[in-house]
């Protein structure tokens, strides 16, 4: 028997279509009065303990008695569900950017470990919309573009 005798179709929840889901019914969670308090009271305790690096946030540092366990299910949905869970209803306007930071990073340590996002070892990236001032802008750069462009070139010699 061959690999291509014992390939078979994906099946599935982590099987779908972008123009077939309903990301609403199916990838969305909103958010309610409760869970943000929930998560401004983790946030207060977090900023109790003093400045803690970024690496440092783990799931008792930014505790969340009744959304940890959500999260902690979500670490299942992610890996072997569909495979995204977006996440609405966060007052962004009422948050310093370092202070969603340690938001986004405190929810991930109910999920997982924090581990590299990129090439350069970034542990939390930003993801902005440019395209109203980059006409082709791309929403990533691959390790050959930055590569390109943060990285010197060697000096050469013409003797």
């Amino acid at each position: 028997m061959t690999m291509i005798d014992t390939l078979r179709p994906a099946e599935g929840r982590p099987v779908w279509h972008g123009g077939r889901i309903d990301y609403r019914a199916e990838g969305m969670h909103v958010l309610s009065g409760a869970e943000i308090a929930e998560i401004d009271a983790a946030l207060a305790h977090l900023k109790s303990l003093g400045p803690v690096d970024v690496p440092a946030i783990t799931a008792d540092k930014f505790p969340l008695p009744t959304l940890g366990g959500w999260f902690a299910a979500l670490r299942d949905e992610l890996r072997v569900g569909c495979g995204f869970m977006l996440l609405r209803g966060l007052p962004r306007e009422r948050y310093s950017l370092d202070d969603m930071a340690r938001i986004y990073v405190g929810l991930g340590a109910h999920i997982g470990r924090t581990l590299p996002q990129s090439y350069f070892g970034e542990l939390l990236g930003h993801v902005i919309d440019v395209s109203d001032i980059e006409a082709q802008a791309r929403g990533y750069h691959s390790i050959r573009v930055a590569r390109s462009a943060c990285t010197p070139t060697p000096a050469t010699s013409s003797r």
